[in-house]
């Protein structure tokens, strides 16, 4: 019987970091309650066949590769100071170097 996509994304992203996946995330004797081990990063891993905010992210990526752009959205609720900014895997490298070097 073939595995969970799910599990496998939990597992593909733990690789990613070189760690493992938590195959009890939530239970209370673990490390973390985050779906993967890791010392310093909290993965919450959520499979669907369509996220609101993936739709936002595929249009933005669109019109960014259009420009030769890093596609990133930029979230933050009212009455918060936080911002979450979201970007494609392939592109957190460069959007990495932006960030220490930024234009003047």
């Amino acid at each position: 019987m073939s595995d969970k996509v799910w599990k496998q994304l939990e597992r593909d992203v733990a690789a990613a970091f070189g760690v493992v996946r938590n195959r009890v995330s939530g239970a209370v004797d673990q490390l973390t309650r985050g779906d993967v081990v890791h010392r310093r990063i909290y993965f919450e891993c959520k499979y669907s066949k369509r996220h609101a905010i993936v739709t936002l992210m595929k249009e933005t990526r669109r019109r960014a590769d259009v420009e030769g752009k890093i596609g990133v959205v930029v979230l933050q609720e009212a009455g918060n100071k936080t911002r979450y900014y979201l970007v494609a895997e392939r592109d957190i490298d460069a959007l990495s170097e932006e960030l220490r070097s930024p234009q003047k």
